[in-house]
């Protein structure tokens, strides 16, 4: 668990990370962005790759600070919402990575002022 000072400062970095990637995808053209969302805390669990970190409370503000981001740069939200039991029957005997959860097409969808709810934002 990160220290309330880490927490901090390392949010801090992912929205300026947050800044640069919205800018990236608006000059190159992009309307929307999906961010993916865990269904739970055992979710996160089973399916967090090691670059993740263990709090999940943390792993879930940095994804709603992220849609704030975009959605202050004029993309189009859209959440995946991730559970592991889905994911790994998907998943099969391949190995969980980020290239896989990237191209998990399962999971609920959702945009608008549903996907903003979800996330927590007003």
């Amino acid at each position: 668990m990160l220290s309330a000072k880490q927490r901090r400062i390392a949010l801090k970095k992912n929205i300026e990370h947050a800044h640069d990637m919205a800018r990236r995808l608006r000059a190159d053209g992009a309307d929307e962005i999906t961010l993916t969302y865990y269904a739970d805390e055992e979710s996160f669990r089973a399916m967090k790759l090691p670059e993740e970190g263990d709090d999940f409370e943390y792993r879930q503000l940095v994804t709603a600070e992220f849609a704030k981001v975009m959605l202050a740069h004029g993309l189009h939200l859209k959440v995946q919402l991730l559970d592991a039991k889905e994911y790994f029957e998907w998943l099969g005997a391949r190995e969980n990575t980020y290239q896989a959860q990237h191209e998990y097409p399962g999971g609920r969808h959702v945009s608008g002022d549903e996907a903003m709810a979800l996330l927590g934002i007003k």
